[in-house]
Order: structure tokens, then sequence, then C-alpha cells
């Protein structure tokens, strides 16, 4: 890789972080991280998980038990997605992967031109 590259590069970065897709990515992420019921949802479900999977290994499965268990997950489930933080992060995580599949496809055109595509964005009518 050229230094010019390299240096676009470093310039490219500095600038994504500062994008407010990133910014707000970022904060949804560390208010999840520090979400004390989101995380004690999560171990429950992972424990009525586990325990789910422990009675369906048994060679007679109590389907009562099993029918409460999936009962109990699909509740945790729905609990978890309705987390503040959790649903925060997530669309977050939507338009930042949206906007990482837009940088994709430029980098990716810029690379192997198709449709008269030469990878510059100012003359572009948008990527197909």
């Amino acid at each position: 890789m050229t230094d010019k590259l390299l240096t676009l590069l470093g310039d490219f970065a500095n600038e994504l972080r500062e994008d407010p897709a990133v910014k707000r990515y970022n904060e949804a992420k560390e208010k999840y991280i520090s979400d004390e019921e989101a995380h004690a949802l999560i171990r429950e479900y992972n424990v009525q998980h586990i325990l789910k999977q422990e009675e369906e290994k048994k060679e007679d499965p109590d389907k009562k038990v099993l029918e409460d268990l999936e009962k109990r997950l699909d509740e945790l489930m729905v609990q978890i997605q309705n987390v503040a933080s959790m649903k925060e992060m997530k669309e977050a995580e939507v338009e930042l992967d949206s906007m990482l599949s837009t940088i994709n496809e430029v980098i990716t055109a810029a690379i192997s031109p198709a449709n008269g595509c030469s990878g510059s964005c100012s003359t572009c009518g948008g990527c197909s």
C-alpha cells in the first residue's frame, strides 16, 4: 500500500469516527454495555436456553417442562427486545450497517469498475 493511500485511509478513518451514525452507534453501545437490566435478562435467557437443551437431550423429555421453558424463552426475548438500550443499539446498528455497505460498494466499484463507474462519487448517479 502506498504512503498516499495510508494517509488517505487515516484521514478517512478520522472522518468516519466523527460521522453521526458512528457516534450514535458507539454511544448506544456504551449505554447497552452498562445496562444491567438488559444483561440480567440475557443471563436468564441463556440459563433457560441451557435448561431447555438439557431437557431435550433426555431419553424421555418432559413435554410440559419443554413447553414452559419455550414460553419463558419467548417472554424473555420480547423483554430483551423491548429494553430501551437494546432497541437504540439495534437501530443505530442498522444505520451503521447501511453506511458501511455504501462504503463497501464505493470501494468495490473503484477496484472493479462496472457500468462505467470510475469510483468517483462526484460524477455518480448512485450505486446499483
